[in-house]
């Protein structure tokens, strides 16, 4: 039987978000007769599944799908090639979704044929408290520190993007366009909407109350994911040969500035890196929560743009200088 939709989750060691995240899908305004939750889950040893038996209890049309291999790009291709939808909408267990959030996405799909994916702002927050987790969740969340992304886009009308975040796509759309391309442990789904586009289909943003996602608790954790987001870009530039939006090389070309600078003049440098980091500062006051929040927030926007640069030398390190086809990171989360 073909069902109308099929809710991808792929998971590893998210006991602390996963029931919130279920239940905030199941608040949909949504007829569930015809869809199913899919959980994908690479083997997680911390209770993650455990946290949800009554869920599965109450719920026969959520599943639960092992991903041997843990990485998410393998454990969504496996549940793609199993199932036979209408629809398909790829969430996250770090995230929590409005009650319109499936009805607004499939109204979209059907209304317009030549959308192949589609998605909804996001927001990101934190579900700790102390200031340093504030300052990282404003940072990921400013346009100072990432620009004016997917993630952080309002729109008014639908609008073309270059991707989206946790999207939804008709189901016929993997048969034309294939499946997510097993080499990019990360930004497999920037690559994918990459072949959306150039098979003539649209990735678009719609309007509407924000998914909230829950940023990493610690500026290391998140750096991490940064850096490996930028490598991923430079693997993208290497399959497509052209280069990704301009907001994806300032930090590298800005740092490529400042090392210039270091070479050439260590009072330049000295100065200009003080205005760089001044202005961040300032930039933290705005959202008046006093000074040590000020400086918190600059040191994690700067965390940030190091972080995305680091990872942009090392994918062209990896990519172009030794060729290698993927990059096995030891973990993504």
């Amino acid at each position: 039987m073909i069902l109308e939709l099929s809710i991808l989750i792929p998971v590893y060691n998210e006991r602390e978000f996963l029931r919130d995240c279920l239940e905030s899908i199941l608040g949909n305004e949504w007829d569930f007769n015809s869809t199913e939750i899919i959980i994908i889950d690479g083997e997680s040893d911390d209770g993650t599944l455990s946290t949800i038996e009554d869920l599965l209890v109450q719920h026969p049309f959520i599943k639960v799908l092992n991903n041997p291999e843990r990485f998410q790009v393998y454990g969504l291709n496996a549940a793609l090639s199993t199932i036979s939808s209408n629809y398909v909408i790829r969430c996250d267990a770090h995230a929590i979704y409005p009650n319109d959030y499936i009805p607004s996405l499939i109204s979209v799909l059907r209304e317009n044929p030549d959308i192949g994916n589609v998605g909804r702002p996001v927001k990101t927050i934190t579900h700790m408290a102390n200031a340093h987790q504030k300052a990282i969740e404003a940072a990921m969340g400013s346009k100072i520190g990432v620009g004016v992304s997917h993630r952080s886009k309002e729109v008014k009308v639908i609008t073309d993007v270059d991707t989206v975040l946790f999207g939804a796509w008709r189901g016929d759309i993997f048969e034309k366009v294939g499946l997510f391309d097993i080499n990019f442990i990360r930004g497999q789904d920037y690559e994918h909407n990459i072949r959306i586009r150039k098979s003539g289909y649209r990735v678009v943003q719609v309007p509407g109350q924000p998914i909230l996602y829950y940023t990493r608790p610690s500026l290391k954790k998140g750096a991490k994911k940064i850096f490996q987001y930028a490598a991923a870009k430079v693997q993208v530039i290497k399959k497509y040969r052209h280069f990704p939006n301009y907001r994806s090389l300032m930090p590298f070309f800005f740092f490529s500035f400042l090392l210039s600078l270091m070479l050439y003049s260590l009072p330049v440098f000295a100065l200009v890196f003080l205005m760089y980091s001044v202005s961040v500062f300032v930039f933290g006051l705005l959202e008046r929560k006093g000074v040590w929040f000020s400086v918190l927030f600059c040191m994690s926007v700067i965390a940030i743009h190091v972080s995305h640069a680091a990872g942009f030398v090392y994918g062209g390190y990896k990519f172009f200088v030794f060729n290698v086809s993927s990059i096995k990171f030891g973990h993504t989360r």
